[in-house]
């Protein structure tokens, strides 16, 4: 099994969570983006990632518990198996204690020791000294680590506003961030951009807790799935098989729940939508005008309703190498030190490498793009 890497800054440490020490899917629980990996979407208000976080612990049954284990080292062993799996490294407390002298050293993660979240494994650097006991205590999980729960309450919650307008002042949109970046002596932004955080109301928490709860249920059956069913030679017999079709069967019914509240609200991915249907002539070609209806009375002017029309795809416009003297408007594309941009503001002399945010993909007036407009680049 292999030991999690751990990045040490000074004042804090900080476990990855997984045993790839170069992975970026997991940060700190309730902060999304997480803060080691830049997605160029929303981040969510952190005190409601962290109550969608504990309604789906909640659901499944998977809440954090306290342990506390006790051995006497030998002098030769630097690795420990812990009793429990899926340990909490920001809860996790080592200490050794010389029972003959009375002295406790405590130790710190990632300088100290190394610690296995998923197997519950200890890896000191060095093997500690003979007859010291090690006494480790925190807490665990049945099934899932923080850092794990969160990757599905992200992916949930992307999932669930997929499609959805910005709606007053809970949801300030995304892109651009509400203003330009301050510019420097140079005339180019003096910092990197970032985007303008988008808020859910809290009605919609407790659908987006039901897609967590999904999600991590599907893990679990797909585990339940790579196993078989034990026949033992006595007649005893472990159906598994029936505990995946529980855990299927479960799914289906939040499956249910969620679309009936996803209905009933009006949100998520089942959100009831209305539109009107468009009349082309067949004489033009052009679409009919439609009005604005009124009583049967009203004598005045009909007044035209002028409904936004359907755009199946955006229209880019290729520039060539960006050119600081150069205007630019939205949705044209630019090359500039090995990376394609795409521009979401009008602007001159806005450099891209200043302006876009290198976690987040995106800035004011730039943003990564990888639009292929039939030229052949780097890539």
């Amino acid at each position: 099994m292999g030991v999690l890497a751990t990045t040490t800054t000074p004042g804090s440490t900080k476990v990855s969570g997984l045993p790839n020490p170069y992975d970026i899917t997991a940060g700190q629980p309730g902060q999304y983006p997480d803060t080691d990996q830049g997605l160029p979407y929303p981040p969510v208000d952190p005190s409601s990632t962290q109550r969608i976080a504990q309604l789906a612990r909640l659901r499944l049954r998977d809440l954090p518990r306290p342990f506390l284990c006790r051995q006497t080292c030998s002098g030769a062993a630097w690795r420990f198996e812990l009793p429990v799996e899926n340990v909490s490294a920001p809860n996790l407390q080592v200490v050794l204690t010389d029972t003959t002298q009375g002295g406790t050293t405590g130790l710190t993660l990632g300088t100290d020791f190394m610690l296995d979240e998923h197997g519950g494994v200890l890896v000191f650097n060095t093997a500690p000294p003979g007859g010291v006991l090690m006494v480790a205590q925190g807490t665990y999980y049945r099934d899932f680590l923080p850092a794990e729960l969160d990757l599905y309450v992200r992916t949930a919650y992307i999932q669930h506003t997929y499609g959805a307008e910005p709606t007053g002042d809970l949801d300030m949109g995304f892109p651009p961030p509400p203003g330009p970046p301050p510019l420097g002596t140079t005339g180019q932004p003096a910092s990197y951009g970032t985007p303008a955080p988008m808020m859910i109301s809290e009605v919609e928490e407790y659908p987006i807790s039901i897609l967590v709860t999904i999600m991590a249920l599907w893990d679990i059956a797909v585990g339940l799935a790579q196993q078989h069913d034990v026949h033992t030679p006595d007649g005893v017999t472990i159906p598994l098989s029936q505990t995946f079709q529980q855990v299927t069967g479960m799914i289906g019914q939040l499956q249910n729940q969620y679309l009936a509240l996803s209905s009933a609200l009006g949100v998520g991915l089942y959100r009831i939508t209305q539109s009107r249907l468009r009349r082309m002539s067949r004489t033009t070609k052009r679409l009919v005008p439609i009005y604005r209806s009124k009583e049967y009375d009203d004598l005045t002017w009909p007044q035209r309703e002028l409904p936004p029309v359907d755009v199946t795809q955006k229209i880019y416009t290729y520039q060539g190498t960006w050119d600081p003297k150069r205007d630019y408007n939205p949705q044209d594309l630019i090359d500039y030190e090995n990376r394609r941009y795409v521009a979401l503001q009008p602007s001159l002399n806005i450099d891209p490498t200043r302006d876009v945010d290198p976690n987040t993909g995106s800035g004011y007036y730039w943003a990564y793009s990888t639009i292929n407009t039939g030229w052949v680049g780097w890539w």
